[in-house]
């Protein structure tokens, strides 16, 4: 009888994990194969995966975790459905079906912690996948020419060996950074786990495929939140913290300086920067879209012009969004609804932050350690893909964003039931 009981047990426990890898092979093969597929059957597999959490939620009961970032998630989502959405009226409300399933996974997936492990593993597998691929499709690029960029090509992006299985390189550079986010916090902030050489070889393989990328901005802030995290991770042992930061970023250029004497192609991303400073633009025309999005915001500085407002309008330039999700948020919804977003996303970081370090000092669960440090990580790299890029509209980033969210929100309550 308690064999059955137990048996039953893990089959209600898995309905979670099941739920997240749905949700992350969506996420994760945009621009992709996910594109290749039916609309409807991923909508019915996405909608699958949101009634497994609820059901799960039904079943196990457990108590609801109950704090400010709910009820302002929930402002977030009315106003992106309701917020003169110029993105319904041009097109219809069936593709605001995929925001609110985010949001319902946000709301229903922090409750329990029975995903998080499957949630790392579709990380790693991830950017294992793309890595490959972008190898491949670089030194091989008659694979590239022959086999992928067909199937890619009616998604309207230009030929390029370095989008590797994806139809654009900044979304191959993203899943790269995933899988590299995911065995760093493995490597390096999880006390428990023995440092295996196999390990460090799949990072550093996967680091190498994201310089092949030629993605500037991914890979700064790739180094940026890393440094952070180690930073703060390292509360318990503040003395040198600085000293240890400026040794690795100069191991790192003596690394990459070894590897491009093998391997040339990764200082893709250096010579990037001397061919936009040579044009005499940096920033591939987002200063000009940020100073013509303020315009506009001083226009409706308020309540703004209405959401997804940008990509319509005829101060659109090369692409549909500013590439500053703040920015764009005062030009659309103005300081009124923009102040929801900001809390939301200044909030949830400071509370990672303050866990992590709390975990530190007090040498708490090390699963909590791994789980809080690659939330920290992965957050520092959404806030600064916002400030340069469109994060907040795009569910590649979205899903491992809120997802970030929800294992702090677990912890965190973990933490408080623990301290009575």
């Amino acid at each position: 009888m308690q064999s059955r009981m137990n048996l039953k047990i893990k089959k209600k426990n898995v309905i979670p994990a099941l739920s997240v890898v749905i949700l992350a092979t969506y996420s994760f093969t945009q621009l992709g194969i996910a594109n290749l597929a039916p609309d409807l059957l991923w909508q019915s597999l996405l909608v699958l995966s949101i009634i497994g959490l609820l059901v799960f939620q039904i079943v196990q009961k457990p108590k609801f975790i109950n704090d400010p970032y709910i009820y302002i998630s929930m402002i977030m989502l009315a106003i992106t459905l309701f917020w003169n959405n110029q993105d319904v009226i041009h097109n219809g409300l069936l593709p605001q079906a995929y925001n609110i399933i985010l949001y319902l996974f946000f709301w229903l997936s922090r409750n329990t912690d029975r995903w998080h492990n499957s949630f790392i593993k579709m990380m790693m597998i991830c950017g294992v996948f793309y890595t490959s691929w972008t190898f491949i499709c670089i030194l091989i690029p008659g694979i590239y020419n022959s086999l992928i960029y067909p199937m890619m090509a009616p998604m309207g992006y230009i030929r390029d060996p370095k989008a590797g299985f994806t139809a654009f390189y900044g979304t191959n550079g993203l899943y790269m950074c995933i899988g590299i986010f995911s065995f760093i916090s493995y490597l390096f902030f999880n006390p428990s786990r023995k440092r295996k050489y196999k390990d460090k070889y799949i990072a550093l393989i996967l680091i190498v495929g994201m310089l092949l990328s030629g993605k500037r901005g991914q890979f700064i802030a790739v180094i940026f939140a890393v440094l952070v995290c180690y930073y703060f991770y390292n509360s318990n042992k503040k003395h040198g913290r600085i000293l240890k930061i400026v040794g690795i970023l100069i191991v790192a250029v003596i690394a990459l300086y070894i590897v491009s004497i093998f391997i040339p192609e990764v200082t893709t991303i250096i010579e990037r920067f001397q061919e936009q400073t040579q044009k005499g633009d940096v920033s591939s025309g987002r200063f000009i879209m940020w100073g013509r999005a303020w315009l506009l915001f001083l226009q409706k500085p308020f309540f703004g012009h209405g959401w997804r407002y940008f990509r319509y309008s005829s101060f659109t330039l090369v692409d549909y969004d500013v590439h500053n999700v703040f920015l764009q948020l005062l030009v659309e919804v103005g300081i009124v609804g923009a102040i929801p977003f900001f809390f939301f996303i200044i909030g949830n970081f400071v509370s990672a932050l303050n866990l992590l370090v709390y975990l530190r000092k007090h040498n708490t669960d090390n699963y909590e350690n791994l789980y809080v440090s690659l939330s920290v990580i992965y957050e520092v790299f959404f806030i600064a893909l916002c400030a340069t890029g469109t994060a907040l509209y795009q569910v590649e980033y979205m899903f491992p964003y809120f997802a970030c969210c929800g294992i702090v929100a677990f912890y965190k309550s973990k933490l408080v039931k623990r301290k009575g």
